[in-house]
């Protein structure tokens, strides 16, 4: 019999306690560890929608810059504008600029002179160009004058916004496109005109 009953006998109070405590500790650690992963998956969700942004924005600078027009370049402030070739004859060239506005990098004019936000969470940008045998200018040529040297790139140079990850400053370097070669002049006629120098000779 009092074997019967310790073979019937069930768990005792302390035992369902201690279990309860052991999965209730299980349980904490379990939602813990699921919180972290969450937490992480957020941020680097952000950090790659914010590298996806800087790869866009560069990527739309360095299209527009090697497709512009020679010697349209031009400093308007601290905005750059140029033309951007066509891309067919029945298209002509299109006005191109990109300035700092509002925090952000801009670009414009679009369609019906509406402003593209490129890159937001800018906090300055400059511009340089390069010029062989001088180096680095952040001057521009006059496009008036026909001997002015003709920059051969251009960089770009921004610095992000305090508190955006990632943070820090960029810098794209474009090569700009040579502009047509000039047509030599026509060489002079070297057939003997009537009256010349020949017939006199003669």
């Amino acid at each position: 019999m009092r074997a019967c009953r310790q073979a019937q006998a069930g768990f005792t109070l302390v035992e369902v306690i201690v279990s309860l405590a052991l999965f209730a500790l299980i349980s904490l650690g379990g939602l813990a560890l699921v919180d972290t992963v969450l937490r992480a998956e957020e941020r680097l969700g952000g950090r790659l929608d914010r590298l996806g942004e800087l790869q866009r924005a560069m990527l739309l600078v360095s299209r527009d810059l090697e497709g512009s027009e020679p010697g349209t370049l031009a400093m308007a402030g601290d905005a750059l504008r140029f033309a951007r070739r066509g891309s067919s004859l029945l298209r002509p060239a299109l006005p191109v600029a990109y300035a700092l506005r509002d925090g952000a990098l801009v670009r414009g004019p679009g369609a019906g002179g509406a402003v593209q936000r490129v890159l937001p969470g800018v906090a300055a940008v400059r511009w340089r160009f390069l010029y062989p045998g001088v180096g680095w200018s952040a001057a521009l040529p006059d496009p008036e004058d026909p001997r002015a040297p003709t920059p051969r790139a251009a960089a770009l140079e921004i610095d992000l916004a305090a508190g955006t990850r990632p943070g820090g400053a960029l810098r794209r370097v474009v090569e700009l496109p040579l502009p047509s070669p000039r047509p030599a002049p026509a060489a002079p006629d070297a057939t003997p005109q009537p009256g010349g120098l020949l017939d006199r000779a003669t």
